[in-house]
């Protein structure tokens, strides 16, 4: 939850305004969904958790900040 709080925190330009603007709020979207699909695609400190007998995988990394984030594939 730590990373949904500081992704839509308010900037300091966004204090100066009395409500959010639609285009504040998908900017904020964008930029979440981006880092989240850096870090489930980066490639790199991912640890096999569990495979299964049909070849599915729970992978973990910790991501400094944020904590551990887990895939499945």
């Amino acid at each position: 939850m730590r990373f949904f709080t500081r992704v839509f925190e308010r900037s300091s330009e966004e204090e100066n305004k009395s409500e959010f603007t639609d285009e504040a709020y998908f900017k904020k979207a964008k930029g979440f969904l981006e880092t989240a699909w850096d870090i489930v695609n980066s490639t790199d400190n991912w640890k096999l958790e569990k495979k299964t007998a049909n070849g599915d995988t729970v992978e973990s990394k910790i991501v400094p900040g944020l904590g551990t984030v887990f895939k499945a594939e």
